[in-house]
């Protein structure tokens, strides 16, 4: 079991004005702790849910992110911004005439594997650089397409005249999507698709993979946690990013071999019945996580990461 120094993971639900950045920094300084990172970045104006993950977990960041995202945003209609979002400037106004019946068409053309051109003003990378580096440069570019899946899009309460928005037009947007969709790029496109132009107007992430906001506390809440010195109160264990992987409990007398990483036989290990690629959690007796192995075609496990190493 994982027990030097604090490790697992923190569901944060982050507010506005702040960076993830900004999160992990405080997140450092109240835990005492260097070794944390986040699993899948959130734009400054948005809000919603941030897993941390700290210390060894952090070797457990791609699983989390690698799960899909349950996304609300609001789009409104009748102009682009250079950032595809409120923040940035105006670059075209163009209003979109629709009607409620072609906008719910328009929205079920982004369902399923589509390609997505993401924001300029963004952390994806273009011969090495990212692009928002490349965009505050006033570098001339064209953001690389990319392929990415929406397995579900919703809209509702359309508002023709929506007085939060400077009175134009607006929609919400459901998105549940995979690892790096931008929803920024979906309501710029969807204003196109529409005849006009558009822009992410507000976001909040609700949910990564199993994790929601329910369980997610606010970064004010974890520094008063610290200031009582109760801070490791939400710190999930490490085991809980691989819930929906099947897990083995090893006896005492494999621990060893599992810590330095030995190859054994599902025989050894009591686990004839699984078959090649079939993935396992390694637990010790009270759940802490000491490995995670993949069966070979010679009835083996061969280690994907070892927790608990030596």
């Amino acid at each position: 079991m994982i027990t030097s120094g604090p490790n697992g993971l923190i569901l944060i639900d982050k507010s506005s004005g702040w960076t993830s950045h900004d999160v992990v920094a405080r997140s450092r300084r109240l835990l005492g702790t260097k070794k944390i990172g986040h699993t899948g970045t959130l734009d400054k104006p948005a809000t919603g849910l941030l897993i941390m993950t700290v210390g060894k977990a952090t070797r457990l960041s791609d699983i989390v992110q690698a799960k899909p995202k349950v996304y609300e945003g609001v789009v409104v209609f009748g102009a682009a911004t250079d950032t595809d979002d409120a923040t940035g400037e105006i670059v075209k106004e163009f209003v979109c005439e629709f009607t409620e019946d072609e906008l719910m068409t328009a929205v079920l053309g982004f369902k399923g594997e589509i390609t997505q051109r993401p924001p300029r003003r963004s952390a994806v990378k273009m011969g090495g650089q990212r692009l928002y580096r490349k965009d505050l440069r006033g570098d001339d570019f064209v953001p690389p397409e990319r392929t990415v899946t929406v397995h579900d899009i919703s809209a509702t309460d359309f508002d023709p005249a929506d007085p939060e928005f400077g009175g134009n037009s607006t929609v919400k947007l459901r998105v549940e999507c995979s690892k790096g969709t931008y929803i920024r790029s979906i309501a710029r496109d969807l204003g196109e698709a529409l005849g006009g132009s558009a822009h992410l107007g507000a976001l909040r992430r609700h949910s990564i993979g199993e994790f929601t906001l329910d369980d997610a506390i606010t970064i004010e809440q974890l520094e008063e946690l610290a200031d009582s010195g109760n801070d490791t109160d939400y710190l999930l264990p490490p085991a809980a990013a691989i819930r929906d992987w099947p897990q083995l409990m090893i006896s005492k007398d494999l621990r060893e071999n599992v810590s330095h990483g030995k190859v054994m036989t599902l025989e050894q290990i009591g686990q004839e019945h699984l078959t090649e690629e079939d993935r396992l959690a390694l637990v010790d007796e009270d759940g802490g996580l000491l490995a995670l192995v993949r069966v070979t075609p010679d009835k083996e496990i061969r280690y994907l990461m070892v927790l608990d190493g030596k």
